[in-house]
């Protein structure tokens, strides 16, 4: 069954659409006219195999790409920067391989929870350089950006993409069904929706795996905490998210 069809009218505008991702089972690609944003945001789902519309509602861990070069998120580049690892993860559509690097895909049998990647698409990056937090207006409007980009991004994130995502599927609505980790490539944008909206997800964590794909190189783990204490491991293996 379409998981569009029983949205709440809430969601009415928002011409939503959930489709398989190309050639990869058990993924979706979650796409939305994101009313903060103003624009049309692809997003990826990752269902775990123990994954049931009408089972037990399962925990959301949410992923978040690092910085995209914008003088470089231009499909007009990619036959360059394909050839090289950073360049590619941080150029055109580097937000959907920075998701692609830790195939996620792949251990969907061991996963025990949703992963939900936001800002997905290939053809264009949204959230460049605004790591996850709403940005700033300029201080000087007419002097090149001293700030990150200015993208209500964390205000998407708790207002539209959380919300939707618990709509569509059979997840947990509650503070310990949600994490957050991200793309290890900047500062430290996962800490930062959870050290601002702390009630709205139990665990946070980096994912700093190589560049490379594959699980040997890309096994690095960051300890996910609630505070200072440990509560979940997130991992480029896809591996249990055990948030208190």
């Amino acid at each position: 069954m379409d998981p569009t069809s029983e949205l709440p009218d809430s969601f009415s505008d928002w011409n939503v659409q959930v489709e398989p991702h190309p050639g990869t089972r058990g993924v979706l690609d979650l796409v939305f006219d994101s009313p903060l944003l103003e624009k049309r945001i692809t997003n990826r789902v990752y269902l775990p195999s123990s994954y049931r519309p009408d089972g037990p509602a399962l925990p959301v861990m949410y992923y978040l790409h690092g910085t995209v070069e914008p003088a470089l998120d231009n499909p007009v580049v990619g036959p360059v920067t394909q050839h090289e690892a950073l360049l590619d993860a941080i150029g055109p559509g580097g937000g959907a391989r920075q998701t692609d690097i830790f195939r996620f895909e792949e251990q969907r049998d061991r996963a025990q929870y949703l992963l939900v990647a936001p800002d997905t698409a290939y053809e264009d990056t949204i959230c460049e350089t605004c790591i996850w937090i709403d940005g700033r207006p300029d201080p000087v409007p007419t002097a090149p950006p001293a700030t990150a980009e200015t993208l209500p991004a964390d205000s998407f994130l708790h207002q539209e993409l959380y919300p939707l995502v618990e709509a569509l599927f059979n997840v947990r609505h509650d503070r310990g069904g949600r994490g957050v980790c991200r793309r290890f490539v900047e500062a430290d944008p996962a800490r930062v929706p959870r050290t601002l909206t702390p009630s709205r997800q139990a665990a946070g964590g980096d994912q700093r795996g190589g560049l490379g794909g594959d699980p040997a190189v890309a096994s690095g783990r960051g300890a996910a905490d609630q505070g200072d204490r440990p509560t979940a491991r997130v991992g480029a293996e896809y591996g249990a998210f055990c948030a208190a």
